[in-house]
């Protein structure tokens, strides 16, 4: 009879002589049908039936993983992850050896392979959380006295927008190209006349406010070599393409 785990370890049935190959047998008992997990030798794949909790064979198991564990012909990981490699781009197996570390062996029928412990979902959970974060942070310019041209992503408007980094300090909001900031914050697509409207804006707001800085300091005034605000127009028209949504 299958053990708690759903196999038949005493049997004296391994993978190579039928356990994988055995059709499905529900067994003769009468209690209530158990949802087990059968190899199907022709699908190859792991497939349900139902138990009826005494007899059948080996081809029985708890789960569908472990089902897949013991008799699928494994090339792909969980969550469709490559496995590990050699230097030819052969996939190592990991039957009579143990995996680097990071690993783990993820034993089949024919071929065992070494799979990431680090899931992709586990992968794509930690950066969901992190993105979350980023994304919440408010915009902050550091506190040196550049000013590059980057994005952050507003969230009490929900769109990314541009702003000038002074070049050190600040926070993780703060993306090189608005389609990097999209991409992990999110986007929300604005008509065309919504840009002709803003770039207007964002280069007088511009000048203002590289005005008011030199205002403030006119003895360094020279060193900044500030171009005058009709320069700018070129600057945001080169950009256009990426730019795209612009904060005034």
């Amino acid at each position: 009879m299958p053990s708690c785990n759903g196999a038949l370890p005493n049997s004296g049935l391994d993978v190579e002589n039928g356990e994988c190959s055995a059709l499905p047998d529900p067994g003769p008992c009468t209690s209530a049908n158990k949802t087990k997990w059968y190899y199907d030798q022709t699908a190859k794949s792991c497939k349900s039936f139902q138990y009826t909790g005494c007899g059948g064979n080996s081809n029985n198991y708890a789960t569908k993983e472990l089902c897949e564990d013991r008799c699928a012909d494994r090339k792909t990981c969980d969550d469709q992850q490559a496995p590990l490699q050699d230097e030819n781009f052969n996939i190592v197996d990991c039957s009579s050896k143990s995996c680097p570390q990071s690993y783990t062996c993820k034993r089949g029928r024919a071929l065992s392979i070494c799979c990431p412990t680090f899931s992709v979902a586990t992968a794509s959970s930690l950066m969901a959380q992190n993105a979350a974060g980023t994304c919440a942070m408010p915009k902050d310019r550091g506190t040196c006295d550049k000013f590059e041209l980057k994005f952050f992503y507003n969230k009490d408007i929900g769109e990314c927008k541009y702003f000038f980094y002074s070049g050190c300090g600040g926070n993780s909001n703060n993306f090189k190209e608005l389609a990097e900031c999209q991409r992990l914050c999110g986007k929300r697509e604005l008509p065309e006349t919504w840009f002709r409207h803003s770039l207007y804006t964002s280069q007088h707001s511009l000048w203002n406010f590289l005005e008011a800085s030199t205002t403030q300091q006119t003895h360094e005034s020279t060193s900044l070599n500030i171009p005058p605000p009709s320069s700018f127009t070129s600057l945001f028209a080169q950009r256009r393409t990426t730019v795209g949504q612009l904060e005034p």
